[in-house]
């Protein structure tokens, strides 16, 4: 049944006001148009200023793109929860960054300082990303469960739900690497 007869009909049934017929109705309508336009995985909770985009790469893995669009006040910053699969996981979109925050079955993580962060392939049980930039950095890593992370030579065992920061970098010089992550 299309919205105008919908309306019509509660109306003339309920002997209702347009207005209160459109507030009945309207919870319903916004509800489909959140089921039919929604991101199956990942949900993303932000005001108004802050852009959302999810990047899928396959069914375990996802890309999370947010910037800040309030510019009037420069490096203001806005929360941002992700939810998916399961695990919830909150940052900060600041102004002037684009935040990049990979999503993948076990957790999520985010790269901070001049770095990029891109999923390269699932490989024997770990999930592997690509993380290139210049200078000093970190990873701000959090996953659902105990997870152990390889970083630059370096591998470390992550307790579940509890962030971690992980050194990214060399201070003036460029790091070029793989993030390799699995559970347990």
């Amino acid at each position: 049944m299309a919205f105008g007869e919908r309306l019509q009909e509660l109306r003339r049934a309920r002997g209702m006001t347009q207005e209160e017929a459109l507030a009945a109705l309207m919870p319903a309508v916004l509800q489909s148009l959140i089921d039919a336009h929604a991101h199956p995985t990942v949900r993303v909770t932000a005001d108004d200023d802050v852009y959302a985009s999810v990047w899928d790469i396959d069914a375990a893995h996802k890309t999370v793109y947010l910037l800040n669009t309030d510019w009037v006040t420069p490096g203001n910053k806005r929360p941002v929860s992700l939810s998916a699969f399961g695990f919830h996981y909150a940052t900060d979109a600041v102004e002037g960054r684009v935040v990049e925050v990979a999503v993948f079955e076990e957790g999520m993580m985010e790269v901070h300082g001049d770095y990029s962060l891109q999923f390269s392939r699932a490989e024997g049980g770990y999930s592997v990303y690509r993380v290139c930039g210049f200078g000093e950095g970190y990873l701000f890593f959090n996953a659902k469960c105990t997870c152990r992370v390889a970083v630059g030579g370096q591998v470390y065992g992550i307790p579940g739900q509890k962030p971690t920061l992980l050194p990214l970098g060399v201070p003036d010089g460029m790091f070029s690497g793989e993030i390799m992550v699995c559970a347990g």
